[in-house]
């Protein structure tokens, strides 16, 4: 609850200070010391995102595991955290066209650009974190019918062979 309710407050800062960025009140992020503390925040929010993360989709396949990690989330909290991936990598996009077109060597809107970055970390641990307390105990830790730990997308126990989806029915 603490990693979802910090990364929400990160996240609404981000776009608080975006907006700013692209209204051109953050054009150098060297001038505004007080936006590092989002920098900061990230750290905060998103080293327990990820034990959350790798907890959730353990022994699932890589593709998978964001996929997993945000299966439980509302189609609201879904749909925040793909918006931010999209909104960055556009950013990315443009800025790397527009450096390479102008050929400046700084950045002409770094808060735009750092931004983007900032909201897609906020975002995502939003995401993971929401998803992880809508799970079920089951869920978070999915057994055998004989007791034994198997991996998220496991159909079969490694250990003894029992069906996870009868252990899974059974515990219902």
């Amino acid at each position: 609850m603490v990693v979802f309710l910090a990364a929400s407050l990160g996240g609404l800062a981000s776009l608080y200070v975006a907006v700013g960025a692209w209204l051109g009140r953050y054009p150098k992020m060297a001038n505004h010391p007080e936006v590092f503390l989002l920098f900061l925040g990230v750290f905060v929010v998103w080293f327990p995102a990820v034990v959350m993360l790798r907890r959730v989709t353990r022994g699932a396949m890589s593709r998978n595991r964001m996929k997993l990690a945000l299966s439980h989330a509302s189609p609201l909290i879904r749909g925040l955290v793909h918006a931010s991936w999209i909104y960055c990598g556009l950013v990315w996009a443009v800025t790397m066209i527009l450096h390479v077109v102008k050929k400046s060597p700084t950045l002409t809107n770094e808060g735009v650009y750092f931004t983007a970055f900032l909201l897609v970390f906020y975002a995502t641990a939003m995401g993971v974190s929401a998803s992880v307390l809508a799970m079920t105990p089951e869920q978070l830790d999915p057994h055998c019918a004989n007791g034994h730990a198997v991996g998220v997308e496991a159909r079969f126990c490694e250990s003894c062979g029992a069906s996870v989806r009868q252990a899974a029915a059974g515990s219902a």
